[in-house]
């Protein structure tokens, strides 16, 4: 479980839209490793930060330019994390060892939940949505990175967009960021520097309302990349072709005291 160059813009933007406010108390499902440059994380914390506490952030990430095993509270801190906790069955690092197949135990609240590639990887996800819900404030965010198309045997699942579309409306969530990024670890690989422009990606929210034309995008999609992407920019491995999606979730006044399950409407 890692924290790309992509997943930080996406934190970035979060921020500016005023979606991430400081101060949060965040809980990240399994402690997120930092896989960006220092110089990249140095730009983006300057976003965010005065120039004092941008390097404190920078310190705290890296141990030179190597990431820190424990700098997930540090790396947060650039986006208004003011308290930082982690829940992972297996990894020593964690706050809370837990299993996220059984209801988490009363932990706290948090105001953001993050998923960055924890859950695909749990057999009885809908558990570990619940616990999500649970878990977060009323007005808080989940966050959501998770593969959407290939990337075989990665996990147990893909998820769609209607699995989050479906959910949010069964749970009176606001879907308050959605973005489908095609080849997504050649996206974040060459991603370094900059702001990337999640807008002009090719796949929008919008192309979701007609289910069959949406399919045909996401694979004549697939097959574009597949057949033109390098194959040193996948280290010889075209297995590494894949789609994720980014989803942010806002749970509201409205929403249930315990998780409603979703059903697909239209079958």
């Amino acid at each position: 479980m890692a924290i790309g160059p992509i997943h930080v813009e996406w934190l970035s933007l979060l921020a500016r839209k005023g979606i991430l406010r400081a101060p949060l108390s965040l809980l990240d499902l399994g402690p997120q490793d930092v896989q960006a440059p220092r110089s990249y994380i140095a730009e983006v914390a300057r976003r965010h930060l005065d120039s004092a506490a941008a390097f404190q952030v920078e310190e705290g990430v890296f141990d030179g330019t190597t990431p820190r095993a424990d700098g997930q509270a540090a790396f947060y801190r650039m986006f208004g994390a003011n308290r930082y906790a982690s829940v992972d069955l297996n990894d020593k690092r964690a706050t809370f060892s837990l299993d996220l197949n059984a209801p988490v135990p009363d932990i706290g609240t948090y105001d953001v939940i993050t998923n960055f590639g924890t859950v695909e990887h749990v057999f009885d996800i809908g558990e570990a949505f619940r616990s999500i819900h649970r878990l977060l404030k009323p007005e808080g965010v989940s966050l959501h990175c998770m593969p959407a198309f290939a990337f075989i045997d990665h996990g147990f699942y893909n998820v769609h967009p209607s699995f989050f579309l479906e959910l949010a409306k069964a749970n009176a969530y606001e879907v308050v960021d959605f973005s489908y990024i095609d080849n997504m670890f050649v996206r974040n690989s060459r991603h370094v520097r900059g702001v990337f422009d999640f807008n002009a990606l090719p796949v929008k929210l919008s192309d979701v309302a007609d289910t069959q034309a949406f399919m045909t995008k996401v694979v004549n999609l697939f097959r574009k990349n597949l057949e033109t992407t390098p194959s040193k920019a996948v280290h010889g491995h075209p297995c590494f072709v894949f789609d994720l999606l980014f989803v942010a979730l806002r749970r509201t006044a409205n929403s249930p005291s315990e998780l409603r399950q979703a059903i697909q409407g239209g079958f």
